[in-house]
């Protein structure tokens, strides 16, 4: 939409104890062709090979990278956690198993050594970072 007309978008989610959740999201201040160009870039380089890139571990990274105030702990070690490759808890936040767990990730990504990696790490930061550095409210 931004595209067209730079405007606010609002999006309404529910936490696991189905409390309403709004957040709002202010009109990207960069160029938002350029970035859904970036964001296309990575989905046709996706359909081509595997890419490093695991939502839950990558959002936590990227969400602890922007506000490093959160909860203390450090991007990796929040990324980590989703991953399955911290001394910490399983990820219960949505009930959900670690993404190592995943039979998909397992037989793309079970020879890489680091798959937390700089390339990990660069992808998480350029797909969530702008939509993070933007939300405005959250309720």
């Amino acid at each position: 939409m931004n595209c067209v007309r730079s405007t606010e978008s609002i999006l309404i989610s529910a936490t696991k104890e189905k409390q309403a959740v709004i957040e709002r999201f202010a009109p990207p201040p960069d160029d938002p062709r350029a970035l859904l160009g970036s964001l296309l870039e990575f989905y046709w380089r996706g359909l081509r090979e595997p890419l490093p890139f695991f939502p839950r571990s990558a959002l936590g990274f990227a969400d602890r990278t922007v506000h490093p105030t959160r909860n203390g702990s450090s991007p990796l070690e929040k990324a980590q956690q989703a991953w399955g490759d911290s001394p910490l808890a399983r990820d219960q936040e949505f009930g959900q198993s670690f993404e190592r767990e995943d039979e998909y990730f397992d037989l793309a990504f079970r020879n890489v050594p680091e798959p937390l990696g700089q390339e990990f790490q660069e992808m998480a930061m350029a797909i969530f970072e702008p939509a993070l550095r933007t939300i405005t409210t959250e309720q």
